[in-house]
């Protein structure tokens, strides 16, 4: 399946893709409802977008699989998230109360995440949504995900590869900023798509700087959940503070 259009369905309605390898370069639009995209092989490409906002309160979005890719929800081997690509699971309208939704992307082999991924709840009320990003055997983290709510708690981070490692400093790249965790395109999407593992730039373990994690901004939750290890490495400061 090869979306290019901007497809759109009534508010609370599922719109969903299925097959073998499924790309989009275009819009998947269900306010408040669920847009599902799995298969073997996912690639959300260029300024593809998906919105599931609405004045109620966020939807759904499941991308390779449910959480932690459990359950009966089909599960992709490998998935990609552009630079450009945007999914937003908002409370909107000035006088939103609702929660931001809940966007879930999965891989059992390996996640390339560099997009965006918003859920935040409303401007009046409502809490912050649940985002995960991860890939079972091994993910790169290089997007940015808002969770923030202005009169509400702010919503959850979960990062779930196998091993992670938080290391010294703020060394992704020299792109790499002391509040975010974008850094080099060290996967292009043919290789976390197609090409073996050890074939992936960035080595095993995930790879997450001291300096991406102390500059979230307030109240951010961040889960990190590891399927072996998770490993503080020698901090010049000594100090992991939030």
């Amino acid at each position: 399946i090869n979306n290019s259009g901007n497809l759109a369905v009534e508010s609370g309605q599922t719109l969903a893709f299925y097959g073998n390898q499924v790309t989009s370069t275009g819009s998947l639009v269900a306010p408040g409802g669920t847009v599902m995209v799995l298969g073997e092989r996912i690639g959300l490409f260029e300024n593809a977008g998906i919105d599931v906002s609405s004045e109620m309160g966020g939807g759904t979005v499941l991308i390779g699989g449910g959480f932690q890719g459990q359950g009966d929800i089909p599960t992709a081997a490998r998935t990609f998230i552009d630079t450009g690509v945007r999914i937003n699971a908002d409370a909107i309208s000035p006088l939103s109360s609702g929660d931001g939704g809940t966007v879930l992307v999965w891989a059992d082999e390996v996640t390339g995440f560099y997009g965006t991924i918003s859920a935040r709840g409303g401007s009046e009320g409502g809490n912050g949504g649940f985002v995960e990003v991860s890939g079972k055997e091994h993910l790169i983290f290089r997007g940015t995900v808002d969770t923030t709510a202005v009169n509400g708690l702010w919503g959850t981070l979960l990062l779930d590869p196998t091993d992670i490692v938080i290391a010294n400093g703020s060394g992704d790249g020299a792109t790499d900023g002391e509040d975010t965790f974008a850094g080099d395109n060290s996967g292009v999407a043919g290789t976390i798509l197609s090409a073996p593992l050890s074939e992936i730039d960035d080595a095993t373990p995930t790879t997450i700087y001291e300096s991406e994690l102390e500059g979230l901004s307030g109240d951010t939750n961040v889960i990190l959940q590891a399927t072996n290890d998770i490993r503080i490495e020698d901090l010049a400061d000594d100090a992991l503070e939030f």
